[in-house]
């Protein structure tokens, strides 16, 4: 489980779309440290260690192209 604390998940980016009171946005930096906590918040919440590992090489690879 994530702590309790008060660990955040710092990024900067910007807002790509709104709906339905959710937010999309494209990262432009995070640091490692919020990039491990955003992995752990998702494989939590999807319960699928192998597709958030697919899924974060597929952004990366994405990003370095």
């Amino acid at each position: 489980p994530l702590n309790d604390g008060d660990e955040a998940i710092e990024m900067n980016g910007k807002v790509v779309h709104l709906e339905e009171g959710n937010i999309g946005m494209a990262c432009a930096d995070i640091d490692l440290q919020s990039l491990t906590r955003l992995r752990r918040l998702l494989e939590l919440n999807t319960g699928d260690a192998d597709m958030m590992d697919r899924e974060l090489s597929h952004l990366f690879a994405k990003r370095g192209a």
